[in-house]
């Protein structure tokens, strides 16, 4: 999963950061700790988001087509 996935469909790096809170103590991920993910988050983040949001995958195809 690829993080321009995770702006198209949440828009900023705060919102994305927001989505982590409550796996992290409700707080949420800040936009320096995502920004320093590279273009593929990590195994880990990729896994917790899966856990947050079950169809992450549907919202992401979703937003991909509308970008077309």
């Amino acid at each position: 999963m690829r993080k321009d996935d995770l702006r198209a469909v949440y828009g900023t790096l705060d919102a994305i950061g927001e989505v982590f809170a409550p796996v992290n103590d409700g707080e949420p991920l800040s936009r320096s700790a995502i920004s320093q993910w590279g273009d593929e988050i990590p195994p880990l983040r990729e896994y917790q988001i899966k856990e947050l949001v079950p169809d992450i995958e549907r919202r992401i195809a979703r937003a991909r087509s509308r970008a077309s």
